[in-house]
């Protein structure tokens, strides 16, 4: 995953994110499946990927949403910038 984030750099505007079991397209909440989430997680820092990021998942329900879109900030919110502070600081 971190070199195909890596080889489409130049032209990534868009990622479609959700997660599975390696076999099937389940469209499950992120972080509850098989993904490589750190190597996701390197691409889009090391890109600085500023575009966007649709979340699909099979479960409507509001607490999925929110547990999908709750992983999703954690993993793309930048650290503090202080230097030895480590801390997300999302705004």
């Amino acid at each position: 995953m971190y070199a195909g984030i890596r080889c489409l750099s130049d032209d990534l505007r868009l990622i479609h994110v959700h997660d599975n079991n390696r076999v099937y397209d389940q469209h499950r909440i992120p972080g509850t499946g098989t993904v490589d989430w750190g190597a996701f997680k390197r691409g889009v820092s090391d890109i600085d990927f500023a575009g966007v990021m649709v979340i699909e998942i099979n479960d409507c329900s509001l607490d999925a949403v929110k547990r999908a879109d709750r992983f999703l900030g954690n993993l793309t919110a930048d650290p503090c910038p202080r230097s030895g502070c480590g801390d997300r600081h999302d705004s």
